[in-house]
This record gives structure tokens, sequence and C-alpha cells, in this order.
């Protein structure tokens, strides 16, 4: 058995890859026409494949290239270990082989954040009426990371304050989006003035600034 590429290492976990793997028959020729019957794995035996191979007349070793095709894993469970086992004209089972090493988790960043307010509109609403608002926070992490920890503060007054709320959230390997929620509660004031648009700035592990957002609308 033989494999390509020989490794992964260096390679990025998340990133798009093929892996072949060769397996090479060895047989004893003579003057007839025979054919080999074997399954071949691309998971160490866990699922397989049938197919055969004809040797002609003198013929000593013929190949048979079957592949692997996706993401490298960030828990490296792929690609597997493939081989093949012949059932005909006799039983054998090759060395199983997959690449060596293994791939390289991506950075730990936020790729950006997105927000929703809820309720979205205060129109309709009596002004001096009671109200809660949730700012909602959806933090887009890089795929295939180790995780980390996310610092940001976060603004229910369009930004003129939000650095003293300092916030943190754990983020476990893998993940790729997060929430967090906030709120605003008061009495809707006549002069409109709240609530007003809400949103986060992240400090670490890089710097992203969120869009603003705000119910619609007016009490009445």
């Amino acid at each position: 058995m033989a494999v390509s590429p020989a490794s992964i290492a260096g390679q990025s976990c998340g990133a798009e890859l093929t892996v072949t793997y060769t397996a090479t028959f060895h047989v004893v020729p003579d003057q007839g026409t025979h054919t080999v019957q074997f399954a071949y794995t691309i998971n160490n035996g866990r699922s397989e494949q049938l197919a055969s191979l004809q040797f002609l007349p003198g013929q000593a070793t013929k190949t048979f290239s079957f592949s692997w095709h996706g993401s490298l894993p960030l828990d490296h469970t792929a690609p597997g270990l493939g081989g093949v086992l012949v059932t005909s004209p006799n039983q054998l089972i090759s060395t199983p082989v997959k690449p060596a090493g293994l791939c390289t988790p991506a950075p730990f960043r936020v790729t950006s954040v997105t927000m929703s307010v809820n309720p979205g509109t205060i129109a309709g609403l009596h002004c001096g009426t009671n109200l809660t608002v949730t700012y909602t926070a959806t933090f887009h992490i890089a795929p295939e990371s180790m995780g980390g920890v996310i610092k940001f503060g976060y603004t229910v007054d369009n930004g003129r304050s939000g650095g003293d709320n300092t916030q943190t959230l754990i983020v476990g390997p893998g993940t790729t989006t997060q929430t967090y929620s906030f709120t605003w509660s008061g009495a809707l004031p006549a002069d409109h003035t709240f609530p007003e648009p809400g949103g986060v700035l992240v400090s670490s592990p890089n710097v992203v600034r969120s869009p603003l957002v705000g119910p619609s609308g007016q009490c009445s």
C-alpha cells in the first residue's frame, strides 16, 4: 500500500484535501487469465467497497487506486487508514496506511458579529410603557480552531458607553458561532430618546465592531 500525500503535517484543519491510496497486487504469473476480487476501505474497515482486477497471461503486478476527499477535521479522525482485503483467489489483508502527521488548528479569531433585537419595533406602544429590550449578539468564529476566550464590551446607548461592560465568552474547540444577550429596561420616554441602538465591540482575540441595532418605530 502507498498513500499520497504521505503527510498532512502543515496543512490547516478545515482545508479541503484529496488523499489517494494505491494498492499494488503481486501475483505468481502463469499463462492464464485470472480475476482478483477484493474489498477496499478508507476508514480502517468500518465500511468497504467491492472491486476486482483482471490479470492477463504473464502479468505479475497490477495497481488499483481509490481516494478520500473532504475537509481535514479538527479531531483528526480523517483521513483514515486505507487498505484492501483480497477474497479470491485466496484471502489476504494488506497493511493499512494513511498520511502521517496532523493538521494544524486554525487561529482562534472572531470573523464578524451580527446583531438582532427583540422587540423589533415599538410602534403601537404607548409612551410611558415599561419595556425590556433584548439585544442578541452572534459571534462568528473562524472554523476549525481550538477555541478560546472572547473579550468584549456592549452598549445600549448607541455607543456612548460600553467600555465598562467588559464581558467574556468561553468558546469550545470547533465552535463557529456563539451568542450573548443583554438588555435595556425602562419606561418609553415621550421624547423618543430610548431605547437606543445596541451592539458590541470585541477587544480580544482580535478587534471587531458589530453593527448597532435597535427597535424601529416610536411610542405614541
